[in-house]
């Protein structure tokens, strides 16, 4: 989601079974500008939502890109919530910086974490037992994307990825 007036913050909204959620990152209040040009702290915020406040935030943004997610798992808060503080706990991405790791960064970093990692649980529940390769080590885990690919896949399985036409996301880039 993407908001219509500047700076034209972005974040996400998850939906799970029954429940909403805005995912954000934004500077700690009061940053001055200098400090979110060098890197402040940075506020990570995930907002339950009813269906009043999801009908006031789609009022004042667009939509540029979403998901659907067919089989199970599909993702939840708790993946979302990993995959948030893997972001902040690495030394690059724990601060809020105006040029590199702001909301830009941030929206979109999940949206491709998100779907990469629904994939792959996707895929490795129906192949084996194990349904938690967090620990792998890169190569481990893009081994198991390349044999998803190249294998069959089934049509129970898999995700939609909408660019909308009016976005200003040019290129996606989901290694699957």
């Amino acid at each position: 989601m993407k908001e219509r007036k500047d700076p034209e913050h972005e974040f996400i909204i998850l939906r799970t079974n029954d429940d909403l959620y805005r995912v954000e990152r934004r500077p700690s209040e009061g940053t001055k500008f200098a400090s979110k040009l060098r890197g402040c702290k940075a506020e990570d915020i995930i907002t339950p939502l009813d269906e009043d406040d999801y009908e006031r935030v789609r009022g004042r943004t667009d939509s540029k890109i979403f998901m659907y997610f067919a089989g199970e798992p599909k993702p939840d808060l708790h993946t979302v919530y990993n995959i948030c503080d893997a972001i902040r706990k690495d030394p690059d991405t724990e601060k809020y910086t105006l040029p590199l790791f702001n909301c830009f960064f941030f929206a979109r970093t999940l949206t491709l974490l998100i779907a990469r990692y629904s994939f792959l649980r996707q895929y490795c529940v129906r192949i084996s037992p194990m349904d938690d390769y967090s620990s792998l080590a890169g190569p481990a885990i893009d081994a198991i994307v390349d044999r998803a690919i190249n294998g069959t896949l089934s049509w129970d399985c898999w995700i939609s990825i909408s660019i909308f036409f009016d976005s200003d996301v040019r290129m996606i880039l989901l290694k699957f």
